[in-house]
């Protein structure tokens, strides 16, 4: 059987303890894999005990139910493993839909960049 070439890019860097996630595209189970198995490999090389999550959308982010299964699979592993906060900046109504109603993400949501990283300061 035909290996499926995975779709969706996300980068991922630290500010101090801040984990900041850009996600680009849409996204296969093949893209999803790779992103989570990294995320989790950043996150255990950090060694921090509490950190925040700031991640940024592109307009085409988005994913299959199967997908969207495995981004709440991450999020509660990020949740149990140190993340604090997170803010979340989407760029169209359908992610705030998919944030909210099919993720029930605990991320406060933004559509302004400056907005999400201005919250995310003020947390204790």
């Amino acid at each position: 059987m035909k290996e499926m070439k995975k779709h969706g890019v996300v980068t991922l860097n630290w500010q101090a303890n801040l984990l900041v996630l850009r996600a680009y595209g849409p996204f296969n189970e093949e893209g999803i894999e790779a992103i989570f198995h990294e995320a989790q490999q950043s996150v255990i090389n950090r060694q921090l005990q509490s950190w925040n999550r700031l991640e940024i959308l592109d307009d085409e982010t988005l994913g299959s139910p199967a997908v969207l299964n495995r981004v709440k699979d991450l999020y509660t592993w990020f949740e149990n493993n140190g993340c604090e906060h997170t803010a979340l900046v989407v760029s169209n109504c359908v992610q705030i839909y998919v944030a909210e109603e099919l993720l029930k993400s605990k991320a406060k949501i933004f559509r302004d960049l400056d907005a999400a990283k201005k919250w995310l300061s003020e947390q204790p």
